[in-house]
């Protein structure tokens, strides 16, 4: 949320000074975001043993990375089509709609009790 409102804040507000605190902003709120999503995957792929995860955290790894390299591109044409204030908005509202997505598709899933999962894992095998 910090990171979307800074960046729509720089986008917004057509002065320098604001312009830096914005991107200052979406830089601490995004920091810790992508070894978050690659903790919660891990713990999303556990088993019951305590082993996996590793798919999961493949997974988050790839689409992390493709984003990377992709959005540059995107952000760009964005601006050619319309302007850099358009695209960095539009940057700003992807990153404020994030938040409440994950939540809502339950990242955190709640935790069955130990014996629960090892008859799971032992009737799936």
């Amino acid at each position: 949320m910090l990171a979307g409102g800074g960046v729509i804040a720089a986008a917004v507000i057509a002065v320098p000074a604001v312009g830096y605190a914005g991107f200052a902003l979406a830089g601490i709120g995004a920091a810790a975001s992508f070894p978050l999503a690659l903790s919660l995957a891990g713990k999303q792929g556990k088993r019951a043993d305590g082993s996996g995860g590793e798919r999961e955290i493949a997974f988050v790894g790839t689409v992390g990375y493709t984003g990377f390299v992709a959005a540059p591109p995107v952000i760009g044409l964005i601006a050619q089509h319309s302007s850099l204030a358009v695209s960095f908005g539009l940057v700003g509202v992807v990153a404020l709609v994030i938040a409440p997505l994950a939540r809502g598709f339950g990242v955190a899933r709640k935790e069955r009790p130990i014996r629960q999962r090892v008859r799971e894992t032992r009737s799936i095998l």
